[in-house]
């Protein structure tokens, strides 16, 4: 089961296509540089549709934002959360921060094949295929 865990960073997309222990060519990281133009965001959504076709992942996981706090995602993030959604007909899920680091403390996980940037795409791809 090929499974692409998604990690989002302001307005940075941080993709990380897993298939147990193989990871796949996916773009390491989409911007969205002006989240108010209407444009760019369809550019972005044409974007990850034709990204989302050639990978031919089965479904997607994405790492929680807190909504509100002192460390709540900015309105940014939540379109790209959106757009992400409506840009495949897979399924999409969400996992909370504590769970993947209680999924971590579980299973042994190296993580030096991965950047450092991209650690929780990759934990959150691997919760859903092992």
């Amino acid at each position: 089961m090929k499974v692409l865990g998604i990690e989002i960073k302001g307005s940075i997309i941080i993709g990380v296509l897993v298939d147990g222990a193989n990871i796949y060519n996916f773009p390491n990281k989409i911007e969205l540089v002006d989240s108010y133009d209407s444009e760019e965001i369809r550019n972005l959504q044409k974007q990850l549709q034709e990204t989302f076709k050639k990978t031919e992942f089965d479904s997607i996981v994405i790492k929680k934002r807190m909504e509100k706090g002192k460390f709540a995602g900015g309105a940014a993030s939540f379109k790209l959360e959106g757009v992400i959604q409506l840009s495949t007909e897979k399924p999409v899920s969400f996992i909370a921060g504590t769970q993947l680091n209680a999924w971590q403390k579980k299973n042994s996980v190296d993580l030096s094949i991965v950047k450092k940037y991209q650690e929780s795409a990759y934990l959150a791809a691997l919760t859903q295929v092992q």
